[in-house]
């Protein structure tokens, strides 16, 4: 369990957090290149301006997850569930969506390039 805590600017990149719950964490202008999320659950989360290029959140769920101006390529969201989530200003090319659940609003995303099948 991650609970409150302050990643901002930081670099994650390569780590693995199969599994975890995060909530109420900020992880805004973080570097989050090629880390391993699979089947982790991320709520009220402030990712703004972070850099998921090469993540990978296969299964995760993610609830009131702010990912706006944030850098998409190549990252990984098969089989997630996104409920009431912003990516306003973010370019999705080459991320994949497939299966993935979408509940609530997100709105001014730029899915061009984005595999969204089912």
């Amino acid at each position: 369990l991650i609970e409150g805590c302050n990643f901002e600017g930081s670099s994650v990149d390569g780590s693995k957090f199969q599994n975890l719950t995060i909530l109420r964490s900020r992880f805004t202008d973080t570097l989050l290149n090629g880390i391993d999320a699979r089947g982790s659950t991320l709520t009220d989360v402030n990712a703004r301006r972070a850099n998921w290029t090469g993540a990978s959140f296969p299964e995760s769920v993610f609830t009131r997850v702010a990912a706006d101006n944030g850098l998409f390529s190549g990252t990984n969201f098969n089989g997630a569930t996104f409920e009431d989530c912003s990516f306003t200003g973010v370019s999705l090319s080459g991320t994949s969506f497939r299966g993935a659940t979408f509940r609530g609003s997100i709105v001014n995303t730029n899915f061009d390039g984005a595999d969204l099948r089912g």
